[in-house]
């Protein structure tokens, strides 16, 4: 693949013939560059007005495998002001690799006192003993560290200029127009007319560039510190974009999030930022903020809010959520009233972050978000609530790349790493490595290395006093469509079951690895019942059963009418349930064999109905959905492994994950205490 290098605009704050001046002072050598240890004049012409100038030079460096490279420098005087382009090839590698360096520079069209450049370069590898994407990619990345001191360099050089007294140089002024092509030299002919072509594009995307902005110094105020690859990448993109006219480009701070999430993959980071464009056009995200009205139902129930900014700047923004009623919110608002407001947050995130960035005189892109689990329980671990937490995952990281700079954790029940075993597959490993976890107590003193301590909260150990919402959304802002869809939605996700009167309905879950984490969720759509978890060391594999004549009231299991209660069958818990009623729950499995869940009608048959031994038509059923899973042992009890490393700070989450340490759980935390949520948020 070629390897391309394309700068941004770069300005030197001095004339344009001072600048030319110190660049002839690098050859035949420079100490600042111990690349170049020799170079000669191979051929040289001037026009007779002076108007054009062409040097070539061959120059000596000093690299691994030694070359020469040809350097041709080409003056052109254009409305009296001089452009200068330089082109480089490389030999005797030609036949290996074709090598192409392009260095246009000229007065700067906003200061004439100014001088503005760029340059382009790119290396194609045609056959190199089979290493040819090495050397492209070694190439280019030494390559971009010259350039990087190539400014350095020139104004070294000016300094010399000026201690020498030349500190100004007239302007060339041209009296005859052009230079008849019959004069030149036959070598510099083809050059010639190729150098115009390189200029003239050059011009044209020298205007698009200071349309946009992307100069050197606008990047380092605006974007933050790049390498020169990085600034490289984000010109080739902006390029390509303008050059297949996908219509309104986003702003330079949005294609570098987009560039960093494509690990700086130009053609990957284009397809990333298109999709997104289409996508933020097919639902109107652009005019988000000044359309959406925050429903009701948020405002007095949602437990989150911004609140000021972290000590690097980053907007922050307190989620509580083991006080958010998900269940409720679904059926308030539904799944897409949901997401608009997640877009809202995002879209105010973004809005934030350019205020922040003229606030504090440095470049910010992403938020920072301080995510409180104390009250959190299995009932979060409610199904539709997962997937449509899944769905906002995957629609935030498309289309809001790089905007999370931390997620700082704390107050972690018990139940937090099956939650984080559940969704962890879906957040890709960049973001995953943000995330960090607290596990101690002392939040307040924690929390300082991340923020001010006078905007800590009380409710975390510090002085500003804040008035969260939260808790349960009363049944009277229920939406009966939603609640209906809500319904429909349950069967598309989950298992359906029949439980009829004297015949249990059973799912079966073979257990071959201690301390995996068998995790239920059900809800009673018509009837009542009882629900069981029974365990036996026998490996049962059938498929969940359904009533039948097979079974009796009086068998303890429909499947395996051999095993005995309290002897090789064990009742590891059991609950009634009415309809309506949503259960989620959780077991770790400490022995080998089957778990069976088991539902059971809690209205027994007449003795009539007992006695027949073919399938009758059976009525009064219970209705149930269901969905159940087995989590693996090695990727639970690398979440709930205490360690002390964890207590006494902030420590990344998917570190721990991926078995360098283990991640400590606050115990004490199981029983959380009741909030007010009576609440109004802080502006």
């Amino acid at each position: 693949m070629v390897q391309t290098y394309q700068s941004p605009v770069r300005v030197y704050k001095y004339p344009f013939e001072l600048v030319m001046a110190a660049y002839e002072k690098r050859f035949p050598t420079c100490p600042m560059m111990p690349i170049l240890v020799g170079s000669e004049i191979v051929n040289e012409y001037e026009s007779p007005d002076g108007s054009i100038k062409v040097t070539e030079r061959k120059c000596k460096l000093r690299v691994d495998a030694p070359y020469i490279l040809r350097k041709v420098k080409y003056f052109r005087s254009p409305e009296t002001r001089w452009t200068s382009v330089i082109k480089c090839r490389i030999f005797p590698f030609n036949r290996l690799c074709q090598t192409f360096e392009i260095f246009p520079l000229q007065v700067h069209p906003e200061n004439g006192e100014w001088t503005s450049y760029e340059q382009r370069a790119c290396l194609d590898a045609k056959s190199f003993y089979g290493f040819e994407s090495v050397v492209e990619k070694i190439a280019v990345k030494h390559y971009a560290e010259n350039v990087q001191k190539g400014k350095e360099i020139l104004e070294t050089h000016i300094m010399e200029l000026r201690s020498e007294g030349i500190d100004h140089i007239p302007p060339f002024k041209c009296e005859v127009a052009e230079t008849s092509f019959a004069s030149e030299a036959p070598w510099y002919r083809s050059f010639r007319v190729y150098a115009l072509f390189c200029y003239n594009c050059f011009c044209l995307a020298l205007r698009l560039k200071m349309t946009s902005k992307l100069e050197s110094e606008y990047i380092q105020r605006f974007l933050g510190q790049l390498t020169a690859l990085e600034e490289s990448r984000l010109v080739e993109l902006r390029s390509s974009l303008v050059n297949a006219n996908t219509g309104k480009i986003p702003n330079d701070a949005h294609l570098l999030r987009f560039l960093r999430a494509a690990d700086f993959d130009v053609d990957r980071g284009q397809e990333m930022v298109v999709k997104s464009m289409m996508w933020r056009k097919q639902h109107n995200v652009d005019r988000i903020l000044s359309t959406y009205n925050t429903p009701v139902v948020f405002a007095d129930y949602f437990p989150g809010f911004w609140h000021n900014y972290d000590l690097e700047g980053r907007p922050l923004y307190i989620f509580r959520l083991g006080q958010l009623d998900f269940k409720g919110l679904l059926r308030a608002v539904g799944e897409e009233g949901i997401m608009k407001h997640v877009l809202n947050f995002c879209e105010e995130g973004l809005s934030r972050t350019e205020e922040a960035t003229k606030i504090f005189g440095k470049p910010i892109s992403a938020w920072t978000l301080l995510v409180d689990l104390d009250g959190m329980s299995i009932r979060h671990l409610w199904r539709p609530a997962i997937r449509t937490l899944l769905d906002i995952i995957e629609i935030v990281q498309e289309n809001y790349p790089e905007t999370m700079g931390s997620m700082l954790i704390v107050r972690a029940p018990r139940v937090f790493p099956i939650l984080w075993t559940l969704v962890s597959p879906f957040i890709n490993e960049k973001t995953a490595n943000k995330f960090m976890i607290y596990g101690g107590s002392d939040y307040a003193n924690c929390l300082c290395q991340y923020m001010e301590q006078k905007w800590i909260p009380d409710f975390l150990g510090g002085p500003c006093p804040v008035n969260i919402p939260g808790g349960l959304i009363p049944e009277s802002l229920y939406r009966l469509e939603y609640s209906a869809a809500f319904r429909h939605g349950l069967e598309q996700v989950y298992n359906t079951a029949y439980v009829y009167k004297g015949y249990p309905f059973e799912a079966f879950v073979p257990v071959a690895d201690t301390g995996s984490v068998l995790t239920w969720d059900f809800d009673v759509i018509k009837g009542a019942c009882s629900f069981c978890i029974l365990f036996t060391e026998r490996i049962i594999i059938t498929d969940a059963s359904n009533p039948s004549s097979a079974g009796s009231g009086g068998h303890s299991l429909l499947a395996d009418r051999t095993l005995t209660l309290g002897v090789d069958l064990i009742v590891l818990s059991n609950e009634h349930c009415d309809e309506g009623d949503s259960v989620q729950g959780s077991h770790v499995c400490n022995n080998k064999g089957t778990y069976i869940l088991q539902w059971r009608s809690t209205e027994m048959p007449s003795s009539g109905q007992l006695s027949f031994d073919f399938a009758l038509p059976l009525s009064n059923k219970c209705k149930v959905v269901y969905h159940h899973e087995l989590l693996s042992s090695e990727s639970y009890n690398d979440l709930v492994v205490s360690l002390e490393s964890c207590r006494s700070s902030f420590s990344s989450l998917n570190l721990r994950m991926n078995g360098q340490s283990g991640l400590s759980i606050d115990k004490s935390l199981d029983q959380p205490e009741q909030v007010d949520a009576n609440c109004v948020a802080p502006n």
